[in-house]
């Protein structure tokens, strides 16, 4: 079962709404550095279309074909100069391949997260180095759970469906109910998801239900720092939150701004 595929993508855009203040964040970074900028992860387009309205050239490039689709949607509905800007392609982060560089490559909402392992996530690194503009920066985010949420999430008493925040289709006018789970494996560092969302009539009846996974692996602070160092970055800035607060210990929210040091093999 992929990832917010089928119907659980159609649902994507009402229940995650991202991290607040993220979207003004990653628009003015990109506007810093200017055209043209790669979205890595750019999912349904919700920072993708923004940074293509504020004049920016930018690729798209994510791997959920559905994901896509809904973000072709969104740019077919948006003015014609705003669509010439954006091109949308599908292709995973640690191994596409495009014939130019960018000013600014950027992977919003913790979407670097989904690369499992570490040797995935340094070839990402370095596929990401291979298509950075001299100066150019490389702007993510992630996060690493609290020591209290991973010990509550862990064991046999890990994985229950709990009730999470109800939302409207706004399609139907439906209420949908969602119900979510989560267990950690503080070994791998890897946490497992799963999203059940049930939409519900005026009538009470469930009309419609999809179900789908998360997978992603955390990373601690200082595991991140020498990956980027392995990989040929040096770090601009740190970040706490998207205010642009300086991390400490208490936040768990990792804001990396990195820029190009070396050259990789």
């Amino acid at each position: 079962m992929k990832e917010f595929s089928g119907s659980g993508a159609s649902y994507y855009d009402h229940y995650d709404q991202g991290v607040e203040g993220d979207l003004a964040f990653y628009v003015e970074e990109a506007m810093s550095c200017g055209s043209p900028v790669l979205e890595l992860g750019c999912g349904t387009g919700r920072i993708l279309l923004p940074l293509a309205e504020a004049g920016l050239q930018v690729v798209g490039l994510d791997c959920s074909a559905d994901m896509l689709h809904i973000a072709r949607n969104k740019i077919d509905a948006a003015p014609q100069e705003v669509q010439e800007r954006i091109t949308l392609l599908e292709d995973r982060m640690e191994s596409f391949q495009l014939e130019q560089k960018f000013k600014a490559v950027l992977i919003p909402h913790r979407a670097f997260m989904h690369l499992l392992e570490p040797p995935l996530q340094a070839a990402a690194l370095r596929n990401i180095h291979s298509h950075l503009e001299p100066g150019g920066h490389l702007v993510f985010n992630i996060v690493t759970p609290a020591v209290e949420e991973i010990a509550a999430n862990t064991g046999q008493t890990a994985g229950l469906m709990q009730i999470s925040d109800p939302f409207i289709n706004p399609d139907t006018g439906n209420q949908v109910m969602t119900w979510t789970s989560r267990r950690y494996d503080p070994v791998r560092q890897h946490v497992e998801q799963y999203y059940l969302f049930d939409e519900i009539d005026a009538y009470g009846d469930l009309v419609r239900r999809a179900y789908t996974p998360l997978y992603a692996r955390y990373t601690h602070r200082y595991e991140m720092q020498h990956l980027l160092n392995l990989c040929g970055f040096r770090t601009v800035a740190l970040y706490g939150d998207f205010t642009r607060r300086a991390f400490r210990n208490e936040y768990h929210e990792q804001i990396w701004v990195v820029t190009p040091a070396t050259t990789t093999s």
